[in-house]
């Protein structure tokens, strides 16, 4: 055999075994789509489409428009002003998280110093009824002007200075349901501003087929 044939002979026997397995494959989910356990897949019936008008975007009439073959809709809005809530709360909410931790930490060096120097052993265990978020597990060992603080100004250089850890649960008081109560509204209603796209993305999912007569036409095409 001439030196010139070897890569195309290469590169035909490297090929020939993908070209036979890529076929097996395609094969083998043909007749995955036949059986009965295919349609009750959710991904087997869940389509995405990527463009559609704001004109469509209406349940009653895209549920019409499917002649009521839709399961579920969904259709998403702008989200900007819950996206900045979520930041928010989650931004506050380290820090107590943080001065918590930094707070239990000088409290057990305090405990740690205090059994050294009496040499006696200190016990606080927690009742069943103990609260942990009532302080009462580590209060005592430092006193409250050395409880982590924070400004509330820019940078935390400035504004006034407020126990971080009363802060945080205060303000999460507020947030949380805030958030709560975006994320509702977000969902039941649709939101679009001016900077949203003319094309919106949409998620359907269907209810499952009587028969699997509607993938035959494709089972049985050519691949």
């Amino acid at each position: 055999m001439s030196i010139a044939l070897w890569p195309g002979s290469c590169i035909a026997s490297l090929s020939t075994p993908l070209c036979v397995n890529a076929s097996s494959t395609q094969t083998s989910d043909k007749r995955f789509w036949l059986t009965h356990q295919y349609p009750k897949c959710i991904s087997s019936r869940t389509v995405l489409f990527t463009s559609v008008p704001k004109e469509y975007l209406n349940k009653g009439r895209i549920y019409n428009f499917f002649n009521g073959s839709a399961k579920n809709i969904w259709i998403p809005g702008d989200t900007k002003e819950l996206d900045r809530i979520i930041k928010e709360r989650d931004k506050v909410a380290m820090k107590p998280k943080k001065a918590e931790v930094k707070w239990v930490k000088l409290c057990n060096k305090e405990r740690i110093k205090y059994e050294k120097k009496t040499g006696a052993k200190v016990e606080k265990a927690a009742t069943a009824t103990s609260d942990p978020e009532s302080e009462n597990l580590v209060a005592g060992w430092i006193p409250d002007d050395q409880r982590p603080t924070h400004r509330t100004g820019s940078l935390g250089l400035i504004g006034k200075k407020v126990d971080t850890i009363k802060w945080g649960r205060k303000e999460l008081k507020v947030l949380i349901p805030k958030a709560q109560s975006s994320r509702e509204n977000t969902r039941n209603t649709l939101l679009f501003s001016s900077n949203s796209p003319p094309n919106m993305m949409l998620s359907l999912l269907f209810k499952p087929p009587l028969t699997t007569a509607p993938f035959k036409r494709l089972v049985d095409s050519p691949a």
